[in-house]
């Protein structure tokens, strides 16, 4: 997955620069009755041995509110629409302090470029109104929950998302950290 997502190139050591160094992260990923649904591991990098100024520059990065996805589950409850989420695979390493920050910019592009409106409010929030339907996204790190008013849309923004970022369709949401 790595070599394939190009996370990395194979270059000289430079000699004025550290070298961050990785391990591995194994999880056990559960269903909703407690079974194991898979095992899962992740190469990550010890982001905590990387300097300001000399490994990143800025790292901040804006995460959805509670409140937010709150409000979110109770438009959905109360309009009758259905939830879901998809997750993305990154690209970047895990752990690197400036990763979370690279991908914001980089959803936050797209979706001005097709047509969705930021919230002025809330940084993680997303709105596009369409003739068939209006679908509300929001960004929670690398998770992506939204909803809609169209099965169609729904389905269309699923299919576009999934051909421009490598994710993992979660389908329905049922499981949220936090709620």
């Amino acid at each position: 997955m790595l070599e394939k997502n190009k996370t990395w190139e194979l270059v000289d050591r430079p000699t004025d620069k550290p070298v961050i160094c990785v391990k591995w992260i194994y999880k056990t990923k559960l269903n909703l009755d407690g079974t194991v649904q898979k095992n899962k591991a992740r190469l990550v990098a010890k982001g905590y041995s990387q300097k300001p100024g000399i490994d990143f520059n800025k790292t901040f990065a804006p995460v959805a509110r509670q409140d937010t996805i709150r409000t979110l589950v109770a438009l959905a409850a109360q309009k009758g629409w259905k939830l879901f989420q998809v997750y993305r695979l990154k690209k970047a390493l895990y752990g690197l302090k400036q990763a979370l920050r690279a991908w914001y910019e980089e959803i936050n592009s797209y979706f001005t470029k097709v047509g969705f409106q930021r919230s002025p409010s809330e940084a993680t929030l997303y709105v596009k109104a369409a003739e068939s339907g209006i679908i509300i996204v929001s960004l929670y790190v690398d998770d992506i929950i939204y909803i809609g008013s169209s099965k169609a849309l729904m389905m269309e923004f699923k299919i576009e998302m999934m051909m421009q970022y490598e994710m993992t369709d979660l389908d329905l949401l049922h499981h949220f950290l936090g709620l």
